[in-house]
């Protein structure tokens, strides 16, 4: 995958609502949910609207067109969490401190939805790729606990 770099995504790159993370982290999350709530954007930017989530039905996890190891996941939440803890020092004092902590927990918990560390197989056990909508290859299915 290769990261557009043309003028009109230069010309974009600050016109965005919230914090901006430059970089391709290597995998997707896909997030199904049944509520969400959209806000304006908290920075004083006033450029737009971010969305809030609900509690999520079912994740999956992608990497290069696929589902995603537990370890690509692992790694891409290891290399970019820095850069979310760098991002807290825009507030200062008590905010930067409930921000930080609000991570820790953001993390804690997104660590639980990780992919299975056992390896999917398709249904004919022939090594293919499982369906999208199986939820044994995205490794939680939230309501039952997988």
């Amino acid at each position: 995958m290769v990261r557009r770099g043309d003028e009109l995504s230069t010309q974009l790159k600050d016109n965005v609502a919230g914090v901006s993370i430059r970089r391709n982290p290597g995998v997707a999350l896909l997030w199904v949910t049944r509520s969400y709530e959209p806000f304006r954007e908290p920075t004083g930017k006033g450029i737009g609207w971010l969305i809030r989530v609900g509690d999520p039905e079912r994740v999956e996890w992608w990497a290069e067109g696929r589902l995603a190891t537990r370890d690509e996941v692992s790694e891409s939440v290891r290399t970019g969490f820095p850069l979310l803890v760098e991002a807290t020092e825009m507030d200062k004092g008590a905010r930067r401190d409930r921000a930080r902590r609000q991570l820790d927990q953001a993390r804690i918990e997104l660590e639980v939805l990780y992919p299975s560390a056992t390896v999917a197989i398709g249904l004919a056990g022939d090594g293919s790729q499982p369906r999208p909508d199986s939820p044994v290859e995205a490794g939680a299915d939230i309501q039952e606990g997988r």
